[in-house]
């Protein structure tokens, strides 16, 4: 990473006269600009800190489409990624990512903060910011401020017609709240139900007790046994 010299001072905590004795003594070989300025690297400036010289970083190019059906258009982010970079001279890495803008725990984008936060991203690609996200660009945009890598959008101007891409994510949006409303729902039913059963089978069953408690069971009245004998002793009492 290319600093001003204001920047390496800061970066290696010296003033400017104790950096230009630096320089003059020959600890730190900052370039020259055209205009004359000087110019540091951040691994010049590592080196005299002593600081261990970080694993190689790697340009990155992320790729999302919001669903399995978009595969062409996702060839095609793949296509223009690979076109910039190879124009530039760079080695690249492509992670892919299937699912809606406004999902963020996709995988592949869980794997690109990770990597973010570790600062294993020299350089992050992308046709189009809301490839990202749809909402919350802005937090990958800091993280790769605070992580110093460069955040580039290819079709940074252009505006894209992506209507249809905006009603699946709102849709999306519908399908998960409405699941959870009427699953919060179903549950409460079915626990109404069930202490329903408790309760309406508790109360039957105190019901048959009392009218028999010896647990016979009650006499058929459509079979008219007993009323039958009820009237024979009725007539050898008169």
């Amino acid at each position: 990473m290319k600093m001003r010299f204001s920047q390496a001072c800061s970066y290696i905590g010296v003033g400017r006269t104790t950096m230009y004795r630096l320089i003059d003594q020959g600890h730190i070989k900052p370039f020259r600009s055209p205009g004359g300025h000087y110019v540091f690297d951040s691994e010049m400036l590592d080196d005299y800190l002593g600081k261990p010289k970080a694993a190689a970083r790697r340009t990155v190019c992320y790729c999302r489409v919001s669903t399995r059906k978009r595969k062409q258009d996702l060839e095609r982010q793949i296509q223009v990624c690979e076109l910039f970079c190879a124009g530039k001279g760079w080695d690249f890495e492509v992670i892919e990512d299937t699912g809606s803008g406004m999902n963020f725990r996709k995988p592949g984008l869980v794997r690109l903060v990770r990597m973010l936060l570790k600062g294993e991203i020299s350089r992050l690609i992308v046709t189009h910011k809301d490839r990202l996200l749809r909402f919350g660009v802005e937090l990958i945009e800091l993280i790769c401020e605070e992580k110093q890598t460069e955040f580039i959008c290819i079709n940074k101007s252009e505006e894209r017609n992506a209507q249809e891409e905006l009603a699946e994510d709102i849709l999306s949006i519908i399908t998960v709240f409405s699941g959870r409303l009427y699953g919060s729902r179903s549950r409460k039913h079915k626990k109404i139900i069930e202490e329903n059963r408790k309760l309406f089978g508790k109360e039957k069953g105190d019901e048959s007790e009392e009218d028999d408690p010896d647990g016979n069971s009650p006499p058929d009245a459509e079979s008219g046994t007993d009323s039958g004998q009820d009237v024979l002793r009725m007539d050898h009492c008169l």
